[in-house]
């Protein structure tokens, strides 16, 4: 299963089209690993797969990916994300503490956000979901400390508890009409100035 974890020189990786899944922890603690292209015939990404691979700034994730399971990409150095109309599953924590990510680009296929999905994504500054998306979960965006800007999908009803912890630069967010309910601390230690709904 960990088939390269801690490989500490690897830089890159040739994935051939003969792969069919990465199980949990195939690359984790690769630390200079840097650049990875995944085909679609990789089905699933596994859990904490690219955990902790510190350098790695280029991934290409080809459509035919359905899931990225549990901290797939934790503590990367990832700085955008295009995420393809494949996926239908993204787990807990899949970008935490991603630092140097400033863009994601989602597909409609998804239609939840897990809980701590990016916390600790420190570089981002703005975040528009997809209104296929129905749920975000808790702590999702917590101590993303550049956000500025959010929109939330149409069709949301709940805002869970921390959904936005310790959001300290969160200056804007749309609120949709589907909001029936914001959780306790939803905005704990956040300090949003203009909330449209």
């Amino acid at each position: 299963l960990d088939a390269f974890v801690d490989c500490l020189m690897l830089k890159s990786a040739n994935i051939r089209s003969t792969v069919t899944s990465f199980g949990p922890f195939v690359f984790m603690n690769c630390q200079s690993l840097e650049e990875i292209v995944i085909p679609a015939s990789v089905g699933k990404i596994g859990y904490r797969t690219f955990d902790g691979c510190v350098s790695l700034k280029k991934v290409t994730i080809e459509n035919g990916i359905t899931e990225l399971e549990d901290i797939a990409f934790g503590s990367t150095a990832i700085e955008s994300i295009e995420l393809p109309p494949s996926l239908t599953v993204i787990g807990q924590q899949a970008f935490k503490e991603c630092r140097n990510l400033k863009e994601i680009q989602w597909p409609e296929s998804v239609t939840k956000v897990e809980s701590l999905m990016f916390y600790g994504c420190e570089a981002l500054t703005e975040i528009e979901f997809p209104d296929t998306v129905t749920e975000i979960g808790v702590n999702a965006m917590g101590n993303c400390k550049a956000l500025k800007r959010v929109v939330l999908p149409k069709n949301l009803t709940t805002l869970k508890t921390y959904t936005f912890f310790r959001c300290t630069s969160l200056a804007e967010i749309d609120i949709p009409d589907a909001v029936n309910l914001i959780d306790e601390q939803a905005f704990s230690q956040s300090n949003p100035v203009w909330i449209v709904s």
